[in-house]
């Protein structure tokens, strides 16, 4: 008997028996700890699972497609009207919940052939809890266990299938990844869209930079969460369990016990117990994930990463009771990839294209043969929000695995060229902030800049890129930004496309985890970010610094340009939010060493368009004008002579 077969007995076979979950619990005590005094009579019913409304209506129909969302947002007390449902816990908390036809957030298209139900986290909004209960951001209990418990609540309703579908954007996007972590025995599939992977080396300290923009979010939360002023449309005066659970919760007394490890440079228990790369090992049922390659909010280094961690051969749907998916062939791997150009809003417009979204639970819920588990694993759309400029590339993985691993080397005179300099030099830059990323004078000398030669033929970048710099400085730390740019031709319009840090004490790498491709070569470094230690002042350093992933066509006529200097004051436009730094901005000396035995290069995953050797790809859309994809910034640049 296969584990999922295993654990659905169990679930069934229990059911009705005296326990402290809330799948078929019967208890002597039906009231939470906070609900002792609630007046219900004229609003919600008692069930042996908690509360439901007097006049809901449940589902027509005995084999509804159930796809549910646990979120710390717009969960339950968000719907149209206020939860349908108070759900009890094992430790008898009650999770306020909203069962319909109606999503709070922006849905895949379902419409009402499907139930929708999301649930707000404990300790947030209508569900009952403080702080204790609450944890912390992406605690297990409170934003993967009750989930957990939910599903299988949701599986033993009469009018729902008995395998259950998992979405989420942003937010409950990366809590329906710890949701799948739990393994509940009646998740069928999952759909984690826009997600984090791992919160220190990705949002809080890139390289050990540190983020003070992300820092103040994470620290802001209570107060989102929490304020008085931020819940004014929850439907508390109609709902009695809402407007006790919130008048329970002391809110400074949450916002003064919301741990602070995420403010620390190292690696620590807490980043530990948060990363969504070591969740996504442990979850058994297919997985689609998507991406925005200039998304500011959660970045570009979480989604392909938390693909690559899933199980290559997760436990299918029809390994357990119900209809089994039509396909007679399933895919070895069937997990999807989607990336997309642009910003956090621009992935979750991309699920309605080809109705993705839609096409993933139907297939994996209702047992329609959609098609899209025929298609490629990975699938790049480039030019998205364009007029006439959009083009997708399909892939086997990420990155695929013909990928020409191409070494762009920095020589002389600001070149950038794939043959290896057998001259040394030498260049010297001031480490000194700039205000953006987007840098428009590169004749400064707080900066270096090295461009290729124009493209002769089209070439896609499409994977993660590594920057290797040999670098002395006069400091005992510094801190090293390398972006990437295209340059169009007559060098005057610059289109930044990303970027990657790494601060000198945080060098070291961790050699298990670094990604190396066949010929042995670092594809994406991992620092361990766990001990420090400066440099000796004016000793020359080799620097593995991990440029984010991207995915991006670069047109004939077309130039390359890397730029390098200390990390700017912020990025902006569309990221300024979320990427301000607090960089050491010393004024230190930095000297570059290229060429001979130093070769200080950028190495990148490139790919043909319309290759041949299984990347399939639509026709190669007409160049978009500077700037016209959606995420991308369009600037005049100086360049030097």
């Amino acid at each position: 008997m296969r584990r999922r077969q295993l654990l659905k007995s169990i679930v069934i076979g229990t059911a009705g028996i005296a326990s402290s979950g809330c799948v078929g619990a019967t208890k002597e005590r039906l009231y939470s700890q906070a609900d002792g005094d609630i007046d219900y009579d004229d609003t919600f019913a008692k069930k042996e699972w908690g509360y439901v409304r007097h006049d809901w209506d449940p589902p027509t129909g005995t084999d509804r497609p159930v796809v549910y969302t646990h979120d710390g947002y717009m969960g339950a007390s968000f719907a149209a009207n206020g939860p349908t449902h108070y759900i009890r816990m094992p430790d008898d908390t009650l999770i306020a919940t909203s069962v319909g036809v109606y999503s709070a957030i922006p849905s895949p298209d379902l419409g009402d052939e499907y139930v929708h139900v999301q649930s707000s986290v404990r300790a947030t909004a209508c569900s009952a809890g403080d702080a204790s209960d609450f944890g912390e951001v992406y605690d297990k209990r409170s934003h993967g266990l009750d989930g957990h418990e939910i599903i299988e609540w949701l599986a033993a309703r009469p009018w729902s299938l008995d395998r259950i579908g998992l979405f989420g954007l942003s937010y409950s996007g990366m809590t329906s990844i710890r949701v799948a972590s739990t393994q509940p025995p009646s998740l069928a599939c999952v759909s984690a869209n826009v997600i984090m992977g791992d919160l220190l080396r990705g949002r809080t300290f890139p390289g050990g930079v540190d983020n003070l923009a992300f820092d103040n979010w994470l620290n802001n939360l209570p107060t989102l969460w929490w304020d008085e002023e931020s819940q004014d449309i929850i439907p508390e005066q109609e709902d009695p369990f809402c407007r006790q659970h919130r008048a329970n919760r002391d809110p400074q007394t949450i916002i003064d016990q919301h741990p602070t490890w995420y403010r620390k440079r190292t690696e620590n228990d807490g980043y530990r117990r948060i990363n969504f790369i070591e969740m996504a090992k442990q979850i058994e049922v297919p997985t689609y994930i998507s991406v925005g390659w200039q998304d500011g909010q959660v970045g570009q280094r979480g989604g392909p990463a938390v693909y690559n961690a899933l199980d290559p051969d997760p436990i299918h749907p029809g390994d357990f009771p119900g209809r089994r998916p039509p396909s007679p062939e399933l895919r070895e791997s069937p997990k999807l990839l989607r990336a997309t150009n642009g910003v956090h809003g621009t992935a979750w417009r991309a699920l309605g294209r080809d109705r993705d979204g839609r096409r993933w639970f139907d297939y994996w819920l209702r047992g329609e043969n959609t098609g899209i588990m025929q298609e490629a694993p990975v699938r790049l759309d480039f030019g998205m929000d364009t007029k006439d400029s959009h083009g997708t590339m399909s892939l086997d993985g990420f990155p695929a695995s013909n990928t020409d691993w191409t070494r762009y080397y920095i020589g002389g005179n600001h070149e950038l060229t794939t043959e290896r300099p057998t001259t040394a030099g030498k260049e010297t830059y001031t480490s000194s902030s700039p205000d953006y990323w987007y840098i428009d004078d590169l004749t400064d000398k707080t900066l270096l800049s090295y461009w290729s030669a124009p493209f002769e033929k089209p070439r896609v970048i499409a994977g993660p890129i590594t920057a290797t710099l040999y670098l002395q400085s006069s400091a005992e730390n510094t801190e090293m930004y390398v972006s990437l740019a295209d340059v169009e031709p007559g060098d005057e319009a610059v289109t930044y496309l990303q970027r990657g840090m790494l601060r000198a004490s945080h060098r070291e790498l961790n050699e298990a985890k670094t990604l190396r491709n066949e010929a042995g070569e670092i594809i994406r470094p991992y620092h361990t970010m766990v001990d420090p230690t400066p440099i000796i002042s004016g000793e020359r350093y080799r620097y593995d610094i991990e440029v984010f992933p991207l995915g991006h066509i670069v047109y004939p006529g077309h130039r390359l340009l890397v730029n390098i200097h200390a990390p700017p004051q912020e990025e902006g436009p569309d990221p300024a939010r979320y990427w301000e730094y607090d960089p050491l901005d010393s004024g230190s000396e930095n000297i570059l060493s290229y060429g001979g035995d130093t070769p200080s290069s950028v190495l990148l995953p490139m790919l043909e368009w319309g290759s041949k050797r299984g990347n399939r790809t639509s026709p190669l859309p007409p160049e978009p004008a500077c700037g016209e994809p959606d995420g991308y910034t369009c600037m005049e640049a100086t360049l030097p002579q």
